[in-house]
């Protein structure tokens, strides 16, 4: 199958040549790295890290940290499925190697792991690519799976179906729960390679002391109370901008954070089509009296969540099973989300079981609730530290982690 898989792969780069070529002449566009050609200054012999866009690179350079501090002389490299992402690793580790993954075809690859020749391969949640695994695994390389989660639709089952060495090829898998682990038992991974370590991402002190600086740069006053609606998706910004306009503090502002940014000019004409003035954040500096402040940047809403009295995770109004609900209880932030949690259901469940979490079930009490929120500082506060013990019982073991892959490739940490 993993032939078929490679011959379908090569007919599709093949008939986007015509598109592609033209695009490789475009800066930045990251046509040589897709290819496997790297840049100059790649160390071999250390570790490649891998993750998908901006929360994985987030986890792998926490991770990378730890990893760091154990082995300082290690060379580490890191890989992005996306240009945010690859972006992200460069302000976050500006000091390793960094480049887009490359096309999913042997020899490509085989280019890039001969330039490597990387002592381990640690892959951060789903970014499964069958060639990129089958040929760490044909050199031996021990590869790692971390902050491994199985959706209820996940689309492991198919993968274990169509390509069956793919779970044997790793050396240790590190799941966030207990499901996790019994879903990845039910795909035959041995029960010896299976560890559950908690939530990985927030596992990292967060840094509360920007928060001043960046409530500046978005021209927000030091009266000015600051409600955010993370990772929204379509249909679902009405509602949210609906319950906002039932807000009766005239103190209050909205940050709301579309969970694709393709989507910005939808989004914008639905703030138009309910005349809600509005700025755009890479705009901020220059902010009047517009209440709402529509996020246009990559990797920055972690940190928004830093200032806001209370945050509302976006894909959980419509069908879309939810985001992680962790991220702005890591700040101590009263969490609401609506009713289609599906694919974070522990973390929401133990958002709400601590008293950290306040389920709504449409626009209407989610303004109910921000407007309580808004006025009674001691729930919010009582909230915000109930979500914030909530995340702390889920953490993560980076440390421990990072130690026992450094153990198994066989990595002292005196390297």
């Amino acid at each position: 199958m993993r032939d078929i898989y490679t011959f379908m792969f090569w007919l599709g780069l093949i008939s986007s040549l015509p598109f592609l070529l033209p695009l490789s002449l475009l800066k930045g566009y990251g046509v040589r790295g897709r290819l496997g050609f790297l840049s100059q200054g790649v160390r071999r012999d250390g570790i490649w890290l891998h993750g998908a866009s901006i929360g994985e690179v987030g986890l792998l350079t926490s991770l990378a940290k730890r990893i760091k501090a154990q082995a300082p002389l290690l060379p580490l490299s890191f890989s992005a499925t996306t240009q945010t992402g690859l972006q992200r690793i460069r302000s976050l580790f500006p000091e390793a190697a960094s480049f887009l993954l490359p096309l999913d075809l042997p020899p490509i690859l085989a280019r890039l792991f001969n330039s490597l020749r990387p002592k381990a391969l640690i892959i951060a949640e789903s970014e499964l690519w069958p060639n990129l695994i089958y040929q760490a695994k044909l050199r031996g390389c021990p590869i790692f799976l971390v902050n491994a989660r199985l959706s209820p639709s996940s689309k492991y089952k198919l993968l274990k179906s169509l390509f069956p060495y793919l779970f044997d090829s790793f050396t240790r898998i590190f799941c966030r729960e207990e499901r996790d682990k019994r879903g990845f038992e039910g795909l035959g991974v041995k029960v010896e390679r299976l560890t559950v370590v908690g939530e990985l991402k927030f596992d990292r002190p967060q840094n509360l002391s920007l928060s001043p600086k960046l409530r500046e740069d978005l021209g927000i006053g030091p009266e000015e109370k600051v409600l955010v609606a993370g990772c929204t998706r379509s249909g679902e910004e009405e509602k949210v901008l609906q319950a906002f306009s039932q807000v009766d503090s005239p103190q209050a502002i909205l940050i709301l954070a579309p969970r694709h940014l393709d989507r910005l000019e939808e989004v914008e004409r639905i703030l138009k089509r309910e005349e809600f003035g509005y700025i755009r954040r890479s705009q901020a500096s220059r902010r009047g009296r517009e209440r709402v402040i529509l996020l246009d940047t990559y990797g920055e809403l972690s940190s928004i969540y830093s200032i806001c009295y209370a945050a509302f995770i976006g894909g959980s109004f419509k069908p879309f099973g939810g985001h992680n609900p962790l991220e702005p209880a890591s700040f101590g932030v009263p969490v609401i989300f609506g009713p289609y949690m599906e694919k974070n259901p522990e973390g929401a469940e133990a958002l709400l079981r601590e008293g950290g979490g306040i389920r709504v079930r449409d626009e209407d009490e989610l303004a109910r609730v921000w407007r309580r929120l808004l006025r009674d500082s001691q729930e919010r506060e009582r909230r915000g530290k109930s979500a914030q013990k909530a995340l702390m019982k889920r953490s993560g073991r980076s440390e421990w982690v990072a130690q026992t892959i450094l153990k198994e490739v066989g990595i002292g940490t005196e390297d």
